[in-house]
């Protein structure tokens, strides 16, 4: 399955589905090339599984600052 057939299929907008191949988000996906261009291959089981594997919302949390910091 491609990255757009995944988005269709977890109503999940398409660039949200890229960005999450190209940080390996998504189990089991393998990008190749084909001719001049990179296709990502995920397998069909992603589908059925893919509330357990979705990536948190939002931004992660601040780092704690040291204490006694620079002055």
């Amino acid at each position: 399955m491609t990255a757009r057939e995944l988005a269709r299929r977890i109503e999940v907008p398409h660039t949200t589905v890229m960005g999450w191949l190209q940080k390996g988000q998504v189990p089991g996906a393998k990008a190749e090339n084909v001719g001049d261009f990179k296709v990502w291959v995920i397998p069909v089981e992603v589908v059925s599984s893919y509330p357990a594997w979705r990536p948190k919302r939002g931004r992660p949390p601040a780092k704690k600052a040291k204490k006694g910091g620079a002055k």
